[in-house]
């Protein structure tokens, strides 16, 4: 007797990278599968977590597995993706964190990147979502950086950085970064994302 075999074909967008962003916006490439071949029925969208929801956004590039985009606006703050194919069929929710650039006064070399990477999330007591997350400092100014601080809701845990007045700032051991190069810390947070850091930074 013949056995046969049910295959289920599932036509779900997923998402399952994204290119690295910059908090200055602009071009973001997606990565997944089940994108469509039609753009006429394939919609790209972006929440960009500031309760507006989410919100189409328009596409230079789409194949089955690549979606590209010029149209993201700048922010500090992670936000969500997602494709919708055949007008209702709604993929998953992939969360991009964008690298803040800090922006300097004109006239000020003072230049910073920050990058916050994922290096693992859980949930405690099947209720409460942590994501521990690592940070580097980049300096990539002409000037040495003599602080940085930064303010951040729902921290359980962090290390590498003194707390001074509800803020976080580089540790006394460490005070100082000179150009062109790191520092690196990292924190625990109770969310199922990582924190929106937005740092003040000070160069002589």
């Amino acid at each position: 007797m013949p056995f046969l075999l049910k295959t289920t074909y599932s036509f779900i967008p997923i998402v399952t990278k994204a290119s690295r962003i910059t908090s200055l916006g602009g071009v973001l490439t997606v990565y997944g599968h089940k994108f469509g071949l039609a753009p006429a029925k394939t919609v790209f969208q972006v929440d960009y977590q500031n309760g507006q929801g989410w919100k189409n956004t328009t596409t230079t590039f789409q194949a089955g597995i690549v979606l590209i985009t010029n149209a993201i606006q700048p922010t500090s703050t992670p936000f969500y993706v997602r494709v919708i194919v055949d007008d209702n069929i709604i993929g998953n929710s992939y969360l991009v964190t964008p690298i803040v650039v800090y922006v300097p006064p004109v006239g000020n070399n003072c230049g910073l990147l920050v990058q916050q990477t994922v290096v693992a999330q859980w949930v405690n007591s099947e209720i409460y979502p942590f994501t521990q997350v690592g940070v580097v400092y980049q300096n990539t100014g002409t000037k040495t950086i003599t602080g940085v601080s930064f303010a951040m809701d729902k921290v359980d845990q962090i290390w590498g950085v003194d707390k001074v007045n509800n803020r976080y700032q580089l540790p006394s051991w460490h005070p100082t970064i000179p150009a062109g190069e790191n520092y690196s810390f990292g924190y625990i947070i109770q969310s199922n994302a990582v924190g929106t850091l937005i740092p003040t930074v000070t160069c002589p």
